[in-house]
Order: C-alpha cells, then sequence, then structure tokens
C-alpha cells in the first residue's frame, strides 16, 4: 500500500467577522471609559462637544441607512484624519469627550446597519492616540 501524506488543513479565509469589527468598537468604548484623570475634560466649546448629543439626534436628518454612511464617513474623516498626532487634542473626557463619538460609531453600526469594517481604520487610529 502507496504512503499517502496527511493533507493539510486549509486555513480559513483572511477575513474579519463581524465579531471582530464589533470588538474593535466594544475595545474603544473600554478605553474611553478607563482614561486616567490626567487626561483633559472636554468642554462645551470642544470639537467633540457636537457629538454629545443623542446619536439618533446626529443622525436623524438623514433619509436612509446608505446616506448616514456616506454623510458620516465624510464628517469622519475630516474629524479623524491619517496623523495620529493630529486626533491627539480629540482624547478628552467627560460629557463633552469621547464618550459621545463612541456612542455615534455605535449608533452607526447597531441602528444603521453600517459595516463596522468601515470604520476600522478610523477607531485604529483612535485607539492609538489614545495609547500615546
Amino acid at each position: 500500500m502507496p504512503y499517502s501524506a496527511p493533507q493539510p488543513t486549509p486555513l480559513p479565509a483572511h477575513r474579519i467577522s463581524a465579531e471582530n469589527h464589533n470588538l474593535i468598537l466594544q475595545t474603544l468604548r473600554e478605553k474611553v471609559k478607563k482614561l486616567p484623570k490626567h487626561v483633559p475634560l472636554a468642554n462645551q466649546t470642544h470639537p467633540l462637544a457636537s457629538y454629545s448629543l443623542p446619536p439618533k439626534d446626529l443622525t436623524k436628518d438623514i433619509a436612509n441607512d446608505a446616506d448616514v454612511w456616506e454623510v458620516w464617513d465624510q464628517k469622519l474623516n475630516v474629524l479623524l484624519p491619517h496623523k495620529i498626532d493630529d486626533i491627539k487634542p480629540l482624547v478628552v473626557r467627560g460629557k463633552f469627550g469621547l464618550v459621545g463619538l463612541v456612542a455615534l460609531l455605535e449608533h452607526l453600526v447597531q441602528d444603521h446597519r453600517v459595516d463596522a469594517g468601515l470604520l476600522e481604520g478610523k477607531v485604529k487610529r483612535l485607539v492609538e492616540a489614545i495609547d500615546r
């Protein structure tokens, strides 16, 4: 009987699951919750203060879910540029701080079916700014 080498197990497709995308948002939420006291407290004039509204109020004027992403992708690209040093001033605590932005991102994914993968790069840059 000829020798037959065992067949290798196929590797899983390199695809990030929806759970991993949600994990990215969960990681961001946890980091924002645990911001140390030395991180500045945002006030009503901070650029993130406008995100302190209920997230549904921020999307209520957009008719459908596809348009929600088109509108917010552009706004988030301006808010979260590619250079981490430009994002660092957004690392602030309090009700006018990052907590509102996190709530908006979760709202986009949970209530408007935005693919969390579309937010991955933006969220990773924000997490990197928090970690620095």
